[in-house]
């Protein structure tokens, strides 16, 4: 007989046993596969859980960039990892995105991971074969092409301009990302969708807030995880949607309703080559599809531009001025937003698409490899799921600033594009007044001091790049400033490298701050005059030449202590020298 204590522990021991059988055979059917192959480093985590984990609380702190960088910094630009249940090979960079996005059909296909398949559908456009694909999509573009949603401007500014009245009154305070989230959900139901019906939209966003989070889940079936909960949810939105689906078809069929009325009529009306409609689960996962590309993207990318505008006071006031003018306009000719108003809001736009950019709405884009294949010098295995995912692959954040002529112009604060170091610095050996000549923005400092104290502690803080990238953000790619005693102004990018080691003799000399020029000397070879430059120059270099060099190698090897031989103070020097 087993007491309670005893009971407990053959279970617990058993349920080991049983979870490291399962994780070995798990392990060996991931990697049985790869055998002979030369997979790129990384780690796969656990069965199944891979690093989704670690993942996803990257993603939800917003450090998602740190933990692409963390694995970079270790791995390589390619390295492997295990993602939503999926062996995943991770490429970043321009030329991983080259990769991923002009491989052949017959290579890479746009499979998505098991929770995206799961929850969205089997049926979805980037799951259908080619012929399919073309099919449903110029169905859904027939709806969404720009000239078609011209029509709808006015509808889209009532429905915002009414939920925002609602669910705004009486508060003082709301959260912005759920607001931005019910809102853009309600614009779809209802301009998408045709869905009008207020108990059916709440219900329906219900649903799909339980399917947005099951969509970047780990893959685990058991009752409570996100997955299954998404998986239930799914099957709601089905029983709820089924009968509106119908309904239309059978109004599409008496001549009650148009074809291009929204984009469930116009998939109801598709035919393909034998002239059959699509399945109803066709429609079905598309429009789960839809729903997800259409709202948790575009309430992502809302939610940033108030962030992004609520710490940028220059770019919040262009932005309030555009969309002022506009509005100063309307009030001579009245009605309501009009698509040439949507037109004038270039600047807006272009804040939009630096966000985009910068900081894509989307986790990464996930491909299946569709047979063996490589990247960087490594193997991908047929079904692995290569992902391209580098935030940093173009840049920091471009500011916008005015040019001299009408349009704005975007300047890369990246100070460590240039290819022959971060960046440089042009000064002049004279007085402080700069009479009358338009020099670039920034500042000076205080007298001989300059800012040489905040850069020395940057340095020191081996933060340089931000001292750099600060004042880029503030004042552009060129500014001044003022170190180690002298007016100097800096100058980044391949523009200022080139300017720098390509301006003559006369107008550029290497001449050194004044700190160098006391302690290591007025003499020296770089504040030489040219004659005598090439003179002292040419001595240095006749010594330093590789075959005179070739002289030198066994004394230095004699200098040098022995392997396994320890320095030891030789006694009574004072000067800390050292034998081994």
């Amino acid at each position: 007989m087993f007491g309670p204590f005893e009971f407990e522990s053959s279970l617990l021991i058993l349920a080991a046993v049983t979870l490291i059988s399962f994780s070995s055979f798990i392990v060996f059917v991931l990697r049985k596969d790869s055998r002979g192959t030369k997979l790129p480093p990384g780690y796969l985590g656990l069965p199944i859980i891979g690093e989704s984990w670690s993942f996803f609380q990257a993603q939800r702190k917003n450090t998602g960039s740190e933990w692409i960088n963390e694995r970079v910094a270790q791995y390589g630009r390619v390295f492997k990892t295990s993602l939503l249940g999926s062996p995943t090979v991770v490429v970043t960079g321009r030329e991983g995105n080259k990769f991923l996005f002009t491989a052949g059909h017959g290579v890479l296909s746009a499979k998505q991971p098991l929770p995206i398949r799961k929850v969205v559908g089997e049926k979805q456009l980037f799951e259908a074969p080619e012929n399919r694909y073309k099919l449903v999509k110029s169905a859904m573009m027939s709806f969404l092409r720009p000239e078609n949603l011209q029509e709808y401007i006015g509808i889209m500014d009532d429905l915002v301009k009414t939920r925002l009245l609602s669910v705004t009154k009486g508060k003082d305070m709301i959260k912005a990302v759920p607001l931005l989230k019910d809102l853009t959900f309600n614009v779809s139901c209802s301009l998408l969708f045709g869905i009008h019906d207020e108990c059916t939209k709440a219900a329906l966003f219900e649903d799909f807030s339980e399917a947005f989070k099951a969509v970047w889940s780990i893959p685990i079936n058991f009752p409570g995880t996100l997955f299954r909960r998404g998986i239930k949810a799914r099957s709601r939105i089905d029983r709820r949607m089924l009968p509106i689906v119908r309904m239309r078809k059978e109004m599409l069929m008496n001549g009650f309703l148009h074809a291009k009325s929204d984009v469930i009529s116009s998939m109801i009306a598709l035919k393909d080559e034998n002239g059959e409609p699509i399945t109803e689960q066709e429609i079905m996962d598309n429009v789960v599809l839809l729903v997800i590309a259409s709202h948790d993207t575009t309430a992502n990318l809302l939610s940033l531009m108030m962030w992004k505008l609520a710490r940028d006071p220059m770019i919040y006031q262009k932005v309030l001025q555009e969309h002022m003018e506009i509005l100063k306009e309307r009030e001579t000719q009245g009605g309501k937003l009009t698509w040439s108003e949507v037109q004038k809001m270039k600047y807006t736009w272009r804040v939009a698409q630096e966000l985009m950019r910068l900081i894509p709405p989307v986790l990464g884009s996930f491909r299946e490899a569709l047979q063996d294949t490589s990247f960087g010098g490594y193997d991908i295995p047929k079904g692995w799921k290569p992902s391209v995912e580098d935030r940093k692959a173009f840049g920091s954040w471009r500011v916008l600033q005015p040019s001299r002529g009408k349009q704005d112009v975007f300047v890369s604060p990246s100070c460590s594009n240039g290819s022959f170091g971060h960046f440089n610095v042009i000064w002049k050996r004279i007085g402080w007044d700069s009479g009358g000549t338009k020099l670039p923005p920034g500042s000076l400092g205080l007298p001989i001091i300059g800012e040489s104290w905040s850069f020395h502690q940057s340095q020191k803080d081996n933060k340089g790049s931000e001292w750099i990238n600060e004042r880029m953000v503030c004042y552009g790619r060129v500014f001044k400033t003022a170190l180690m005693g002298s007016p100097t102004v800096v100058v980044t990018g391949r523009e200022g490298n080139k300017f720098l080691f390509t301006a003559s003799h006369e107008v550029l000399a290497a001449k050194q701050p004044m700190s160098i020029v006391k302690i290591v000397g007025k003499k020296q070879l770089n504040e030489l005059p040219e004659n005598r430059y090439k003179l002292i120059k040419g001595a240095m270099m006749s010594f330093l030449k590789p075959d005179n060099l070739q002289e030198y190698i066994g004394i230095m090897d004699d200098l040098a202590p022995s392997s396994g031989g320890e320095l030891k103070r030789v006694p009574g020097s004072t000067d800390g020298s050292c034998r081994s």
